[in-house]
């Protein structure tokens, strides 16, 4: 297994430039941005989306979510699938 290779992407593109390019990538975008979640429910294909509340968690939370769903998940499994992230209490 290989391990985690996180980049930045573009900053300051549209969304829709952004998904195109973590598309063209094969890179899962990994975001608090919902706008990303109306571009895949209107049929925009990805790489893979993992989505959640702006400040509901720490970057330590992500990155153990993360590690989790690289265990469980090969990047055909992401391919056109929205995670979420959330907090079961």
């Amino acid at each position: 297994m290989q391990g985690i290779d996180i980049i930045r992407g573009p900053l300051k593109v549209d969304d829709v430039v952004h998904l195109e390019w973590a598309t063209k990538m094969g890179r899962v975008v990994c975001t608090v941005d919902d706008d990303f979640l109306k571009l895949v429910s209107r049929g925009k294909i990805h790489a893979g989306i993992i989505w959640c509340e702006q400040d509901e968690f720490t970057i330590g939370d992500w990155v153990r979510f993360l590690r989790f769903v690289h265990a469980l998940s090969d990047a055909d499994e992401m391919r056109n699938k929205v995670t979420y992230l959330f907090r079961v209490d």
